[in-house]
């Protein structure tokens, strides 16, 4: 299979971090259930992901099937966002087409008092610079709900291109939710 490297067993996995300047992605700890939670919590991320709060209990029971994820392909894929070793967000890979060399990314700034501020994009603009070469990726997609401005201007601020509107739509509250698709290619970061 590509991109992976040598079975690492039951060892820990290689510590992943990610720089620039006072901005570090770094691997979940299962320790951060309850802050995890908190973000899920917050209505900006509910209103974004068209979720609805995580409980720090699920989130923990959730982490050894992301563990073993990072594991499986050699390095990790979720990471949490801090800024001068504050942590503030997350920003992961996911929905993976291999034979396309895809995968979407998601990320949210769980901490308001740091949204608008252009740590996002750094955050997008970092992560995909190392997972485009690593991974052998040709297309990142983001994909944020057609209503979320700030995600779209954010993507649209790093040189994303809109392709159109998904096909897969979410009921969320009473309301059905269309999202954009939007896509970095490795020569856009």
């Amino acid at each position: 299979m590509r991109n992976r490297l040598p079975d690492l067993g039951s060892t820990k996995l290689p510590p992943a971090e990610l720089r620039d300047g006072e901005l570090r992605l770094r691997p979940p700890s299962v320790e951060e259930a309850s802050l995890y939670a908190r973000w899920w919590g917050d209505a900006e991320v509910s209103f974004g992901f068209c979720s609805e709060r995580r409980t720090a209990e699920a989130i923990r029971d959730a982490f050894p099937e992301l563990e073993a994820e990072a594991r499986d392909i050699g390095h990790w894929i979720d990471f949490v966002i801090e800024v001068n070793g504050t942590p503030i967000g997350s920003i992961w890979l996911s929905h993976w087409d291999l034979d396309e060399a895809t995968c979407d990314l998601n990320i949210l700034i769980g901490e308001p008092d740091y949204r608008s501020r252009g740590l996002a994009r750094r955050a997008i603009q970092l992560l995909c610079r190392w997972a485009f070469p690593k991974m052998e990726l040709k297309r990142i997609f983001l994909c944020p709900r057609e209503d979320h401005v700030p995600a779209i201007r954010c993507y649209e601020s790093i040189g994303a291109t809109t392709t159109g509107i998904r096909e897969e739509v979410v009921s969320w509250r009473g309301e059905t939710v269309c999202f954009r698709e939007m896509y970095l290619e490795p020569e856009d970061v």
